[in-house]
C-alpha cells in the first residue's frame, strides 16, 4: 500500500502494484496471444534492462509453444546507429548469440535484423561533412530521425514482408514503460500504447507493450529472478547488470538485493548507455566517465568522451564554423555561423583516425577485435566526396589525412576550457544576382564531363537528359546515398597514393575533381532521383571556387562582399529565415 502512495504522489498512475509473478503471467499471456492468433512477433532490442526482459518474454512464449507443437516465428531488429556506446554494441552482440542459441535449442525460428543509418546519413559524415551540427542543448535533436527511427522503421518494413500470412500484420514488441518519465508517459498515452492488445503508430505499423505498466523495480526484479534460476532465461543477464552497475557509478547494491533476495528497498540506477557522442546530455556524460573511473577494463572509452567532452567545449566558437551559405536564394547568399568550416572539419577527422588508429594498435597488442571504429572506409570516402562536392577542401584532402595517420601520425583531442556562450550575428547577405550560373564557364561545371561526352558519353555512366532538356552524367543511384564497400577498400589500398601524389597538391584542379572521380568509378551512389540536386551542388561549387569563396575564407574578405543590410529586400531576408539563418542546425543536404 505505501508504494503504491508513493507511487501517486509521483504523479505515476500509469504503473501496477501487481506481483512480478502476476506481471509476468499477463504479459506472456499477451504475447502468447498474437503468436496463436498467426502473427509474427519482432522484438525491438537495444541490449538495456527494459528490452532484455522483453526479448526473454517473446522467447519464452515461443518456447512453450514449440514444445507443443506450433511454429512460432520470432524476429529481433536491434538499431546500430554506429555511434553506440562500445560497451553496449559488444554486449549486445552477445546477447544476440545466446537468443539465437535458445531459439535453436527449443526449436522455433529466429532471424535478427540490424538497422543502420546509410553512409550518408551517419553521424560523422554529416558532421565532419560540414552538413550538421551535433545536436546540442536546446537546439533540434534530429539525429535521433536519421541514426535510429528511420532505419527501424525501413527494417521494420522488411520484416513485414518476409513469411507472414495475408492480412495478419507483424507486431514489434517495445520495452517502453510509462513510469520512465513524465514526458515518456505523455508520449505513450498519445501513441495509445497498450500492453494487452496491439497497437498502431503514425506509420501504420502495429506494435505491444507488454511492460508498459511495470515499474523500474519490476524490471529488475524480473532479471534478478531470471539470475538465481527461478525463472528461466536465453541469458543470465550478468553483462546488463554488470554495465548499468558500472555506468551508475556505485556498488548497485540494490540490484544484489534483488538477485539475492528478491527486496526493493530503493530505486535502481538507471544509467545512461546511448551514443557515446552525444552532447544534448550536457557538459560531461557521467555514465561513460562512471565506466572509466570504474575499473581498468573501460579505459579505451577515455579517447571518445574526450572527444565528445571537445565538441561540446567549442559549441559557441564560431571561428570554427563555415560562414557562406550553401544556398542561393532570389540572388543571394547568406552570410552567418553555419556547419562546421573547413579548418574544424579536417581537425575532426585527424582527431577521429587518430583514435581509431590508436584502437586498432591497442586490439592487436591484446590479440581481440578492436572494440569500435568511428570512421569506415565508406565513410573516410563519403567524407572525401562530399567534402568535394562542396568545395570545402581540395580534392583528396580526407584520403591525405587518412594516410598520414596511417604512417605514424598523430593528433590527440585538446582538452579545452568550454567557450561562452555568444549571441549568433546579425544574417548578412552577398548578392550573387539570379544568373550566377550563366557564361562561358557553366558548360564545364555541373554533373557533366564534357572532355568524355566529346569522345561519345562520359566513360562508362553515358548520360541522361534532365527535365527542362538540361544532359548530366547517369551516374550510378541507390535508395540513399552509398559508398560501395568494396570499391572503397580498392581505392585505398591501390590508388589512394596515386591520387594524394597526383591531385592533391595541385591548386589548379577543380574542387569538385575527387567528387567526379568517386561517381564516375561508381564508388559513391547517389539517391534515386537526385541527379539535379547534385548537378546544382555542383554548379554552385564552380561557381564559388570562381569567386575565391569556397575551402577556408578569410571572414573579413568575406563580410567586405555583403551588401548593406538595408539594400537587402525583406524578401529575401523571409526565405532565408527558416533555413540557412538558425544557426547551422537543419541540413541542406538531401541527396
Amino acid at each position: 500500500m505505501q508504494f503504491s502512495l508513493e507511487l501517486e504522489e509521483l504523479g505515476l498512475k500509469n504503473v501496477s502494484t501487481k506481483s512480478i509473478e502476476e506481471l509476468v503471467e499477463t504479459a506472456e499471456r499477451n504475447i502468447e496471444s498474437l503468436f496463436l492468433a498467426g502473427h509474427q512477433v519482432a522484438v525491438n532490442f537495444s541490449g538495456g534492462k527494459d528490452s532484455s526482459v522483453c526479448l526473454n518474454l517473446v522467447l519464452q512464449c515461443a518456447a512453450k509453444l514449440a514444445k507443443a507443437g506450433f511454429e512460432p516465428k520470432v524476429m529481433i531488429a536491434n538499431a546500430d546507429t554506429k555511434m553506440d556506446q562500445p560497451e553496449i554494441k559488444t554486449h549486445v552482440e552477445a546477447e544476440l548469440k545466446k537468443a539465437a542459441l535458445f531459439a535453436k535449442q527449443n526449436g522455433f525460428s529466429l532471424e535478427g535484423f540490424i538497422a543502420s543509418p546509410s553512409v550518408g546519413n551517419e553521424f560523422w559524415v554529416r558532421v565532419i561533412g560540414g552538413l550538421k551540427l551535433p545536436a546540442f542543448p536546446g537546439t533540434n535533436q534530429d539525429c535521433t530521425e536519421a541514426l535510429k527511427i528511420t532505419p527501424i522503421l525501413q527494417t521494420r518494413k522488411r520484416m513485414a514482408a518476409l513469411g507472414n500470412q495475408p492480412g495478419i500484420p507483424l507486431v514489434s514488441i517495445v520495452g517502453t514503460r510509462f513510469e520512465e518519465s513524465e514526458v515518456r508517459s505523455a508520449r505513450m498515452n498519445a501513441r495509445g500504447e497498450t500492453a494487452d492488445i496491439p497497437w498502431q503508430n503514425k506509420d501504420g505499423d502495429w506494435l505491444l507493450s507488454p511492460i508498459a505498466y511495470w515499474t523500474i523495480e519490476n524490471v529488475w526484479e524480473y532479471m534478478g529472478l531470471a539470475m538465481q534460476g527461478a525463472i528461466t532465461a536465453y541469458s543470465d543477464f550478468e553483462e546488463v547488470v554488470r554495465i548499468y552497475r558500472d555506468a551508475g557509478g556505485t556498488s548497485c547494491s540494490v540490484v544484489s538485493d534483488m538477485v539475492t533476495e528478491g527486496v526493493r528497498s530503493a530505486r535502481p540506477c538507471g544509467a545512461r548507455t546511448g551514443c557515446w557522442a552525444c552532447t544534448p546530455i550536457g557538459a560531461s556524460d557521467k555514465s561513460m566517465e562512471n565506466l572509466i573511473q570504474s575499473d581498468e577494463r573501460y579505459h579505451y572509452l577515455k579517447s571518445l568522451n574526450t572527444l565528445r567532452g571537445f565538441l561540446f567545449a567549442t559549441r559557441w566558437d564560431m571561428n570554427r564554423r563555415q560562414w557562406y551559405g550553401r544556398t542561393i536564394k532570389k540572388g543571394y547568399v547568406c552570410v552567418r555561423p553555419d556547419c562546421y568550416g573547413p579548418s574544424m572539419q579536417r581537425e575532426l577527422l585527424r582527431y577521429a583516425l587518430t583514435i581509431d588508429a590508436e584502437e586498432e594498435l591497442e586490439a592487436r597488442k591484446s590479440g581481440i577485435k578492436p572494440r569500435f571504429q568511428i570512421i569506415s572506409p565508406q565513410a573516410l570516402l563519403a567524407i572525401d566526396f562530399v567534402w568535394s562536392l562542396h568545395g570545402f577542401q581540395r580534392p583528396f584532402e580526407a584520403l591525405k589525412i587518412w594516410r598520414d595517420v596511417s604512417m605514424g601520425a598523430r593528433y590527440p583531442v585538446p582538452e579545452v576550457q568550454a567557450f561562452p556562450q555568444v549571441p549568433m550575428p546579425v544574417p548578412r547577405y552577398v548578392h550573387v544576382g539570379t544568373e550566377w550560373d550563366e557564361g562561358p564557364d557553366r558548360l564545364n561545371s555541373g554533373l557533366r564531363n564534357p572532355l568524355l561526352e566529346t569522345f561519345g558519353g562520359s566513360g562508362c555512366m553515358g548520360t541522361r537528359e534532365l527535365k527542362g532538356g538540361k544532359v548530366v552524367m547517369d551516374v550510378l543511384t541507390d535508395d540513399s546515398l552509398s559508398v560501395d564497400e568494396e570499391s572503397a577498400l580498392l581505392v585505398l589500398m591501390l590508388e589512394s597514393d596515386r591520387l594524394i601524389d597526383q591531385y592533391w597538391a595541385d591548386d589548379g584542379l577543380s574542387p569538385t575533381y575527387a567528387a567526379f572521380y568517386y561517381l564516375q568509378l561508381g564508388t559513391v551512389n547517389i539517391a534515386d532521383g537526385q541527379h539535379s540536386r547534385v548537378d546544382q551542388h555542383l554548379r554552385r561549387t564552380s561557381h564559388k571556387a570562381r569567386h575565391g569563396l569556397n575551402k577556408d575564407v578569410d571572414r573579413d574578405i568575406l563580410l567586405s562582399k555583403c551588401a548593406p543590410n538595408g539594400s537587402v529586400p525583406m524578401e529575401v531576408k523571409l526565405a532565408f529565415n527558416d533555413i540557412t539563418c538558425r544557426g547551422g542546425q537543419p541540413s541542406l543536404f538531401e541527396i
